[in-house]
């Protein structure tokens, strides 16, 4: 199970390689009660299999 402080640092992490991105105590409420039934180390490698994909991370 993530803690909520583990969903901030991913969504902080979105926040550098996604400049259009912005985290809010909003987004990471409503992320926590999706996200938290994770692991920290799965949502981490998938977001960063994503940005190195991706055709837009900064």
């Amino acid at each position: 199970m993530m803690t909520k402080k583990e969903i901030f640092s991913l969504m902080q992490l979105i926040e550098v390689y996604y400049e259009q991105f912005k985290v809010t105590q909003e987004k990471l409420d409503g992320w926590h009660s999706v996200l938290s039934k994770y692991s920290y180390e799965k949502l981490y490698g998938n977001l960063m299999e994503f940005v190195v994909h991706s055709q837009h991370p900064r």
